[in-house]
């Protein structure tokens, strides 16, 4: 174990052209004996002191009023041997510990200056998994079948459901950041098979949510930077084939195909009931529009219409990696 450890008063500080600010702190460190080698000390040190890779710079303390966490954070630890010295009759190596604090994030591996090339394709990112939640009033049960009375005629009321689906964040260091651009991704499925990070997603399961760049940042050695979130979720929902003979899947909307008219002779027509009265409730239609009979069997589904509302984009071009994530 370490004999001492002195802070030197030799703190040094640099400023950039875009103002991110960097300095350097110094330990003497005096090690027993003449065993101990630069990854011994360091390994000392980190564990005595708290202070290794990725620790955050703060001044003051939470009961005062000077404390501040700031974007500032130990980039690079260093041990430079010294001369053998005696202290209190025990043979000592001294060593001076120097750090680098920098306005970088430690989540990434890697000097920063490595992990923002000019081509964001070529970026490593960083991939969060989570759920998105949404509420909604959906008229089937699990079996596809319309929530009906035992008289076979749906409900007035039918109640509101929530369905999960997977989340997943990739967040990217990018050199700028094009609005227009990004704002075409937002609220878009993907056009084709997208694969990210060793997974494929079928034509229209994965829908853009957000992409935001968050506050523009700046480093001393490459400048300005903004670490990009993108948020997708995932609606894995099998093909089905609508009452047209149309495929539709993943977050292509399924709709009841029934209406108070219906097509006779390529016209438009109420549609009445036994006795001749106007129908209270939307019934349901085949492929041409003309109404089924009603109630339906029980084994006969209830005909349903597909539509693709959100626009397609081809996800692939947005360049993360396929397989290994290049983790930054």
């Amino acid at each position: 174990m370490l004999v001492s450890i002195e802070q030197l008063d030799n703190r040094r500080g640099s400023v950039s052209s875009v103002g991110a600010f960097g300095f350097t702190k110094s330990w003497r460190v005096l090690a027993p004996g003449d065993q101990y080698h630069q990854g011994s000390v360091l390994r000392d040190f980190m564990s005595l002191t708290g202070i290794q890779p990725g620790y955050q710079w703060i001044t003051g303390t939470q009961f005062t009023a000077s404390y501040e966490k700031l974007n500032i954070y130990l980039t690079t630890l260093e041990a430079a041997e010294g001369s053998q010295i005696t202290l209190n009759g025990v043979l000592c190596r001294e060593w001076i510990i120097s750090a680098q604090f920098e306005p970088t994030d430690p989540n990434w591996v890697g000097p920063v200056e490595q992990t923002i090339p000019e081509d964001p394709s070529m970026a490593p990112i960083k991939l969060e998994r989570g759920q998105w939640v949404e509420r909604y009033v959906y008229p089937f049960d699990n079996a596809g079948n319309i929530y009906a009375n035992t008289a076979g005629e749906p409900f007035g009321e039918v109640p509101e459901r929530e369905r999960h689906y997977p989340l997943f964040r990739i967040m990217r260091r990018e050199r700028a950041f094009d609005d227009f651009g990004m704002a075409a991704y937002c609220d878009s499925v993907n056009s084709v098979a997208w694969t990210v990070a060793g997974v494929t997603y079928p034509p229209r399961f994965a829908k853009c949510v957000s992409i935001n760049p968050g506050p523009m940042m700046g480093h001393q050695d490459i400048g300005l930077y903004y670490q990009v979130q993108y948020e997708f979720v995932i609606r894995p929902w099998p093909a089905w084939t609508d009452v047209t003979g149309t495929t539709y899947q993943g977050w292509d909307d399924l709709l009841a195909n029934v209406g108070f008219n219906q097509k006779v002779s390529g016209s438009l027509v109420p549609i009445t009931d036994a006795k001749g009265q106007y129908v209270s409730e939307p019934r349901p239609l085949s492929s041409s529009g003309s109404a089924i009979s009603y109630p339906l069997s029980s084994a006969t589904a209830l005909p349903t219409k597909g539509f693709r509302f959100y626009k397609e984009m081809d996800f692939n071009q947005l360049g993360f990696p396929q397989g290994d994530l290049g983790w930054g």
